[in-house]
């Protein structure tokens, strides 16, 4: 992702709807699993605000590759920020008890490192939260804008787990009610400017600021959506969330 995305980033994800409805997403998934003893990774930390709403709850680290991201989750007042590989995680064996990656596998070039890697420094008994993008077919110059080099089907993301050794508590998907209106735009795009054929650098996101009354209208569209799915668990969407246990 290149600086000029990192800045739209930190500018949006406070209020963007998408970036909002995760945070409700990570809450319900993993706050029921956190104690005082708790101890947070957040993989791939981006510019903070996953982490910042996780501190509130329990002792957080994060990592993240790029140098940027890293200066704008400190610039949170967020401490144990540090740059490094998501293949090749610094940390010790079984250091934490939750783990968090957010759009993130979808941008690391071995993705099954990655997931060996968080494996390895949770604890046993440890939980792994996954949020990332789905069908592959609508891979466009926003993911490469994002420096993603895939999307997720659910077979191929339960694989990547299982081959790690975690164990699957619950999948389900977000977003289903957009869905429609992103895979006709996706694709069109993909059309219009084949992706493979684009300079990443150069390449803009779909990211910008909404009116506020139609950024607050789609988020609470989502947040209907998304707790209506608890209760039953929505068939497809264009996110996947999966929460994984490390065996005790």
């Amino acid at each position: 992702m290149n600086f000029e995305e990192y800045k739209i980033m930190r500018d949006l994800e406070d209020e963007y709807w998408w970036h909002r409805g995760m945070r409700s997403i990570i809450r319900d998934q993993l706050v029921p699993t956190i104690d005082s003893k708790s101890r947070l990774l957040d993989v791939g930390c981006g510019t903070g605000a996953n982490l910042r709403m996780l501190s509130e709850y329990c002792e957080t680290a994060g990592i993240d590759v790029h140098s940027e991201a890293v200066r704008y989750s400190q610039e949170r007042g967020l401490k144990n920020i540090v740059v490094g590989d998501g293949e090749r995680l610094p940390f010790e064996d079984s250091s934490f008890t939750h783990a968090l990656s957010c759009a993130v596998l979808q941008v690391i070039p071995d993705d099954q490192a990655c997931i060996n890697e968080t494996f390895r420094i949770l604890s046993p008994g440890g939980f792994f939260l996954i949020i990332e993008s789905t069908y592959p077919i609508l891979w466009s110059k926003h993911d490469l804008s994002q420096g993603s080099v895939r999307r997720y089907s659910k077979k191929d993301l339960q694989n990547k787990l299982e081959k790690a050794g975690f164990k699957i508590e619950s999948f389900s998907y977000a977003t289903k009610t957009v869905l429609p209106l992103i895979m006709a735009t996706r694709l069109a795009s993909k059309a219009l400017r084949p992706p493979r054929k684009l300079d990443p650098e150069k390449t803009k996101s779909d990211l910008f600021r909404l009116p506020a009354p139609i950024n607050s209208a789609i988020y609470h569209i989502f947040e209907k959506e998304w707790k209506n799915s608890l209760f039953a668990k929505l068939p497809f969407g264009l996110t996947i969330i999966a929460l994984a246990s490390k065996p005790r």
